[in-house]
């Protein structure tokens, strides 16, 4: 029944997806483990969608928001998943240059979070 609720906020004109991944992905992190098996492939589920698989919602994903899960593991170790995934869509970007000029409204905005790691890649 969460899962259902959760699966239909992000139709609401009023929530903000941002929010709604920010959250999933924490949980799928840091409480994985303890979840029943289902609820956790609904969650990854709700990730993916929301997340999205193109490159203008995985450079929102990725320069668009600035999550602690993208730069420590369950552990709290650190790890590089983050500069991994911009450099592959920057590397989209420079072999399809097309890519970024639709982004080009959002990516000079404080919206951009992580910008700066995609121009350095």
């Amino acid at each position: 029944m969460v899962l259902e609720s959760l699966n239909e906020l992000p139709k609401k004109e009023y929530v903000d997806r941002k929010k709604i991944i920010a959250r999933v992905i924490e949980v799928i992190r840091f409480d994985g483990k303890e979840l029943p098996e289902e609820t956790l492939k609904g969650l990854k589920d709700l990730r993916d969608n929301l997340v999205g698989n193109d490159f203008s919602s995985l450079l929102m994903r990725y320069v668009g928001m600035n999550l602690l899960e993208d730069s420590v593991d369950e552990e709290g170790d650190p790890i590089d998943t983050l500069h991994k995934k911009i450099e592959e869509l920057a590397n989209q970007a420079i072999g399809d240059k097309s890519l970024l000029k639709p982004e080009l409204g959002w990516l000079v905005t404080k919206e951009a979070a992580k910008v700066l790691a995609l121009g350095t890649n």
